[in-house]
């Protein structure tokens, strides 16, 4: 037979007939029991008994780490106590860990957040602690949403403002002005719920983050901006002072003051532009310290910045001037013929093209020499 003490803890948790029955004398065997049926009340969200199974099982069996779930429970899991018309957030157990303070408290989350309302009808998240982790006055609202995520409404003299929040960290970071984000197509298009959940919990973190396009999110974190792709990482880590949101395929972003351009690929022109413009359809003109270049957006292509004069920006081979002097690149800005010449036209359909060199006029092929005229 059992101790006396140790029948005693029996009353403890649920079932006890059904463990004796099972066990009998057999210490090891009754210890297992307990500890099985506290995992199951942990699992259904029966804290409280939970712990009483655990408290059992620290009194038979101590080397069996009963207390570790113990503490792990009393530190994650919170309930909510009732008092004189308030409540205030508690252990399994019951015992208060905040002022009676809350009012129309809603369940705490696995991540020990939960929704309340103060004695003004705002809307708060509190912790595990019973901290509030919004300001004062608190929000007009808070939406529990697919995905396990939260969206915040918050009246302005002028507007409202919506946030979608993440579960575990519900810091105000993806704004939607006057309008419930509630339509996956507009916030971020082509996105299931579970990468939008996803997006939202790693910008938990940051301190802004825009709408997808082309599944690319414009992302602020210690006041640099950068982008997150949909894929789930970093397009670019933020970086840059400032940066566009994207416009035919491209955007513009700033760092030390200087101008660059990026795709969906990557960086195209590094951060040493002064201004830029288009062309036309997928070709921009590039200005950096008085000297141009182009980027050609297709072929995700540029000439550098290293020319006075640019022409024929269409043409296969472009015409280029560097010291007053007239030369052909390709699109990659590599050197075809170098700049050595007055004046230059463009190459024809056979492949020539006239060039004025040492006050003398005459036709050159695509190897830059001169050609013998018949």
């Amino acid at each position: 037979m059992l101790p006396y003490y140790l029948l005693s803890l029996l009353t403890w948790f649920q079932n006890p007939d059904t463990c004796y029955t099972r066990c009998g004398d057999d210490t090891p065997c009754l210890c297992n029991c307990i500890y099985e049926q506290g995992q199951q009340l942990r699992a259904d969200g029966k804290y409280a008994e939970a712990v009483k199974n655990f408290q059992a099982v620290q009194s038979l069996c101590p080397d069996k780490g009963a207390q570790a779930i113990i503490d792990s429970i009393y530190q994650t899991y919170r309930i909510w106590v009732y008092k004189d018309g308030a409540f205030a957030v508690a252990t399994p157990l019951g015992e208060p860990l905040s002022a009676f303070e809350y009012y129309n408290p809603q369940p705490f989350n696995k991540y020990g957040i939960a929704i309340c309302e103060n004695n003004n009808g705002r809307y708060f998240f509190v912790d595990a602690h019973g901290k509030q982790l919004n300001e004062l006055p608190g929000y007009e609202g808070i939406i529990l949403a697919e995905g396990g995520l939260y969206i915040i409404k918050n009246v302005n003299i002028n507007d409202s403002t919506y946030y979608v929040v993440s579960p575990q960290k519900p810091k105000p970071v993806f704004q939607a002005i006057d309008r419930l984000p509630n339509q996956l197509e507009k916030i971020g298009k082509d996105l299931q719920i579970l990468e939008w959940a996803q997006f939202i919990e790693k910008i938990s973190s940051f301190e802004s983050a825009d709408n997808f396009v082309d599944g690319i999110a414009r992302v602020k974190k210690d006041g640099k901006w950068g982008y997150w792709s949909k894929a789930g990482g970093f397009l670019f880590e933020p970086q840059f002072e400032d940066a566009d949101n994207f416009v035919d395929g491209i955007a513009l972003v700033q760092k030390n003051g200087k101008t660059g351009l990026i795709d969906s690929l990557g960086l195209l022109v590094p951060t040493v532009l002064d201004s830029y413009h288009w062309l036309y359809e997928k070709t921009i003109a590039l200005y950096a310290n008085g000297r141009r270049g182009l980027l050609y957006v297709k072929e995700r292509s540029y000439i550098p910045c290293e020319y006075e004069e640019i022409a024929g920006a269409r043409d296969e081979w472009v015409r280029v001037m560097k010291n007053g002097k007239w030369g052909w690149v390709d699109h990659s800005g590599k050197t075809m013929i170098p700049c050595r010449y007055d004046a230059a036209t463009p190459f024809d359909a056979e492949g020539k093209a006239w060039v004025y060199q040492f006050g003398e006029r005459f036709r050159i092929n695509k190897e830059g020499l001169m050609v013998w005229e018949k």
